[in-house]
């Protein structure tokens, strides 16, 4: 008989991964997560003095935060979709994918920061907007079809509304 407890249940992969990872939304998730915490773990590790600082911590006197690379990777990527051929997008499209995530994990980890513009790093806000971005990612990815359905239900009501509102007036 063999133990089941030591190995990683198949379904969830077979649920969350598999049927998942050529999607466009699963890529952006994913490479959002992983940059997120590859991001938070080398700063509290650069402050624990056992990595090195980054090489954009000062920069002739200038501190680069990493949301700074984050909005110029994304507006990179934002440019190209819109100027490079279709063909070329849709070539690229995971790639893409995978660069916007890494982008949107850079811009939002310094989130309380770039909205309070004050240069603590260790701020509330900024792990409330991962959280956030994190759900929203999930639930595009996951439910997406929910969502689609929901939305032109609300749509159907609003338009019977509007009639209703127009006869009635």
């Amino acid at each position: 008989m063999e133990n089941n407890i030591f190995k990683p249940p198949y379904f969830l992969y077979e649920k969350f991964v598999k049927k998942q990872k050529e999607g466009v939304p699963f890529v952006i998730f994913f490479f959002f997560l992983i940059t997120f915490i590859l991001a938070r773990t080398w700063v509290y590790l650069s402050l624990l003095g056992l990595v090195p600082e980054s090489i954009t911590r000062n920069v002739r006197g200038v501190h680069i935060h990493h949301f700074a690379w984050g909005i110029l990777l994304n507006s990179v990527i934002g440019y190209s979709v819109m100027v490079l051929p279709y063909h070329y997008v849709q070539a690229w499209k995971i790639k893409l994918a995978a660069f916007f995530g890494i982008g949107l994990a850079l811009t939002f980890d310094e989130f309380g920061m770039w909205l309070m513009l004050d240069d603590e790093y260790f701020i509330r806000r900024s792990y409330d907007a991962i959280i956030i971005v994190s759900m929203i990612l999930f639930n595009i990815t996951y439910f997406a079809n929910l969502w689609k359905r929901l939305c032109f239900l609300i749509l159907k009501d609003l338009k019977r509304f509007k009639q209703w509102l127009w006869i009635k007036f």
